[in-house]
């Protein structure tokens, strides 16, 4: 079986005042752009064949009649613990078909198009099913006539790549071959279409319950009418129980709009000009002579705007060709229910976008990441400068002292932020003590501040190719909350006993205050790990002394030789632990870009970005066994902490543990407010099938039953492949790099839970059980 924690019961619900409701809706069904020109013209006729004018919010033509739903909060999370509601992210399949994935099973709920009342791809939704009458069904598989295995001329790389792609991962209860074959099987006209003669069903495609009853007399395979045999299909189940038949597919409709998807607010993309008539009831009464705008989106995803002429650029006005050549940034300000096309205004224009800065912002605006400076408000309290802070001696006494220790941070060349620290300390019968780290950023940043909001909607740090878009403010991530050398941090701590061979003996966890010692790079650690393995003479070690930064009194270069050896040794151990028993290593490969020096930048006008230059080249980055050690002592931190909140958990839940669950931080408790973990769901079989085919079309014996299967699977081709006489090192390397890569990208996307939200499900589920 697939290790992991099963899949988690439901997100955590957001409140009310967290709701960002926006009437959007997915428009422009029919018009599919391969170019600007095609979608240019197409849009010209789709106006002129309408006779709905833009902007008419009175119009009959789409309009939906909407079901009221209660939507306050102690409301909307008694409705997702009984399973009436899902909140989930939304995803788009095609233009007329979406899904979520329902938390409680991991299955997929589809959305039609109709029913996403204004949603787009990657909002967070509310999600109410539909009676199952209205659910779909899946072909089930002729035994009498198997499905044609694909060939190996069929098996094209397009689509592998497509196959990869978010929004089409498939659950269990779907088969496909390729994201197109979905979108295929879903249309509307195949489920519409009247039979002659018996009908064939096709078990990856989709088929609604109510044309399978009216089609059942010409329906030859009986297993589809069992399928719904003795159904309610007037019920609306909750989403917690289980499918009634593994073919069924549930279908529901977006209810809330909770959280809009940031990269659908800001659109790039080209300019098109056409006459004012064809847009008679526009909200915009403002036009250019005989001429109104539309935006043209660079990207498929993105729905047609019209354009408020006021904010388009002068020359683009006088010379309508120019708005075709460039690029400009649209912020979508109007979207009503039943408007056809959306409503905005031009906030930037970035020319023809050949430069890296241009180019960088596009991709920001693609996935929605912003790149503004902080507020004075989320700066409130903090210090300006790292000189303005000293600990408090509050902090000292109620916090664990390691400040007595060889501690040490192991990061890449040019990092800034040190988040991270290690020290061992080799106790009596073999034992060895390990402190592992973590720079405390909660004494900085509060709970629902407007910082912690900030962090919260950027979630991580974003590294482009030449430059750092940080989480929290430079005097954080920087220098406070950086664990710098030589320098008293605040931080919080996991302490372990454990043998020379990994097993862990005992655990701490709390806040702390550390000093780290030495701060090394990669390459500096894996050299002293180097010399103590290699015994090298003096005249060696004096000419290393002389490149490696040496570590603050009292302690000496052999304290750190000792250091690095023992935790290189066990990390060593715990590593091949965890590939025995199933665990696979993903090294992708990263790329190092270098820059020129950067030249003295000429002035330019405002609605034009600077110019930047272009890297000059790349390089590989090169990963040895101290990455390997750092990874290792990260994963036992992240597994002793889930062990940690998962058994209290489940005290709680057994009702051994009272429901207040106390840390131990020093010399003060800190009170249960909840926590995150993270689930990985099983990866979906059929994808896997689809890199089983093409392994053993290249003679590869790939067995990807389970985790350990695949993992022995990938540590036999390496040994068959060096035991070759015609070895060769780099096509090893490069294979391995491609089977890792394309295992990785089928696996299933991680999803977080919050154990208090589980445990509230629980505990109404075993309440309801001993009634």
């Amino acid at each position: 079986m697939w290790l992991g924690v099963q899949n988690p019961l439901r997100y955590r619900c957001i409140k009310p005042s967290g709701f960002s409701y926006r009437p959007f809706h997915n428009i422009n069904n029919k018009v599919r752009r391969t170019s600007p020109i095609i979608g240019y013209r197409r849009f010209f006729s789709s106006l002129s064949s309408s006779s709905v004018p833009l902007g008419d919010s009175n119009s009959q033509h789409s309009r939906q009649t909407k079901k009221k739903v209660d939507f306050s909060c102690e409301n909307i999370d008694a409705r997702i613990e009984k399973g009436s509601l899902i909140q989930a992210k939304l995803y788009e399949i095609s233009r007329e078909n979406f899904h979520v994935i329902n938390p409680y099973d991991g299955k997929r709920i589809q959305i039609s198009h109709e029913n996403c009342n204004n949603a787009r791809n990657g909002d967070i939704v509310l999600v109410e099913l539909l009676p199952i009458g209205k659910w779909k069904l899946t072909g089930i598989e002729n035994l009498e006539s198997p499905e044609k295995d694909i060939s190996d001329s069929e098996m094209v790389i397009s689509d592998v790549i497509q196959s990869t792609d978010e929004s089409s991962v498939l659950d269990s209860a779907v088969g496909s071959t390729s994201l197109e074959a979905v979108v295929a099987s879903e249309s509307p006209i195949l489920a519409d279409q009247t039979p002659s003669t018996s009908i064939e069903f096709k078990k990856s495609w989709f088929y609604s319950i109510s044309y399978v009853i009216e089609n059942s007399q010409n329906i030859s395979d009986t297993k589809l009418l069992d399928a719904i045999k003795n159904l309610d299909l007037s019920c609306i189940p909750s989403a917690l129980c289980s499918l009634p038949n593994p073919n069924l597919v549930r279908t529901g409709v977006v209810r809330k709009i909770l959280k809009s998807n940031p990269a659908n607010q800001k659109i790039l993309g080209c300019l098109a000009f056409y006459p004012s008539i064809l847009n008679r009831s526009s909200e915009f009464s403002q036009k250019h002579g005989d001429y109104s705008c539309v935006l043209l989106p660079s990207s498929s995803n993105h729905p047609l705007v019209h354009i408020d002429p006021s904010t388009v650029p002068s020359d683009a006005l006088k010379d309508h060709q120019l708005g075709l050549k460039s690029s400009y940034v649209c912020r979508i300000t109007k979207w009503f229910e039943n408007s056809k096309y959306p409503l905005g205004v031009i906030e930037q224009n970035f020319g023809n976008l050949n430069e890296l800065e241009k180019a960088t912002v596009n991709i920001l605006l693609e996935h929605g990441i912003t790149d503004d400076q902080f507020t004075p408000e989320e700066l409130q309290g903090l210090p300006t400068s790292p000189q303005e802070f000293q600990i408090p001696e509050a902090e000292y006494k109620r916090r664990k002292d390691f400040r007595s220790h060889c501690i040490v941070t192991i990061d890449p060349k040019d990092a800034k932020d040190f988040d991270d620290a290690l020290h061992i300390t080799r106790l009596k019968n073999g034992l060895y003590e390990v402190g592992i780290h973590i720079a405390d950023v909660s004494y900085f940043v509060y709970p629902n501040s407007p910082l912690d909001k900030r962090a919260a909607d950027r979630t991580t740090s974003v590294y482009l190719v030449q430059k750092v878009i940080p989480m929290l403010p430079p005097i954080l991530s920087q220098h406070l909350c950086s664990l710098v050398p030589n320098e008293d941090r605040l931080a919080f701590s996991i302490l372990l006993t454990v043998k020379e061979n990994g097993e862990i003996i005992n655990e701490w966890f709390g806040r702390s205050v550390i000093r780290s010692r030495c701060r090394l790079t990669y390459d500096e650690a894996w050299s002293i790990i180097q010399t103590t393995q290699s015994n090298p003479t003096i005249e060696d070690k004096s000419r290393l002394l002389e490149f490696l930064p040496k570590p603050e009194a009292p302690f000496t270069f052999e304290d750190l030789q000792n250091c690095l050896s023992s935790l290189h040794l066990i990390a060593t151990n715990l590593r091949s632990h965890r590939i025995e028993n199933g665990a696979i290593s993903f090294d992708k490969l990263e790329l190092n870009f270098s820059f020129p020096k950067p030249l003295p930048v000429m002035e330019k006008r405002t609605n034009e970005c600077s110019t930047t230059l272009w890297p000059q080249g790349f390089s590989v980055k090169v990963r040895n066994p101290a990455h390997h050690l750092i990874e290792e002592w990260m994963i036992v931190a992240n597994q002793s902490v889930a062990r940690f909140l998962f058994g209290n958990f489940i005290k709680r839940l057994k009702g051994v543990q009272p429901f207040e669950i106390t840390v131990d931080t020093g010399n003060n408790n800190q009170k249960w407010l909840g926590a995150t973990l993270r689930n990985h769901s099983k990866p979906d079989r059929n994808r896997f099938s689809q890199l089983v085919k093409i392994a053993k079309s290249n003679n590869i014996d790939f067995d990807s039953s389970s985790s350990l299967s695949l993992s022995c699977s990938v540590k036999n081709l390496a040994h068959s492949i060096a035991e070759k006489n015609s070895y060769n090192e780099s096509f090893l390397l490069n294979l391995m790099s491609s089977l890792s890569y394309m295992t990785y990208i089928r696996l299933s996307v991680a999803l977080y839970f919050n154990l208090d939200s589980m445990y509230n499900i629980l505990s109404n589920v075993m309440t309801k059980k001993n009634c």
